[in-house]
C-alpha cells in the first residue's frame, strides 16, 4: 500500500509491516535515502500515484 503521511506532506513511503491497528512501520524513500518511521494510523492515508 502506497502511502501519504498528512502532516509530513510532500512525502510517500510504502507500509512494510504493521504490527497492529495502533503501530505502522512505515519506509519513506526521500532524496534517495531511506527512513524507517513508526506512525500512527491516524496520520496515515492511502493515496492512488501510479507506482
Amino acid at each position: 500500500m502506497k502511502i501519504s503521511l498528512g502532516p509530513l506532506k510532500g512525502l510517500q513511503g510504502i507500509v512494510t509491516f504493521s504490527n497492529n491497528k495502533n503501530r505502522m512501520i512505515i519506509r519513506l524513500d526521500v532524496v534517495n535515502v531511506n527512513y524507517i518511521v513508526d506512525i500512527h494510523p491516524a496520520l496515515v492515508q492511502p493515496v492512488d500515484y501510479p507506482v
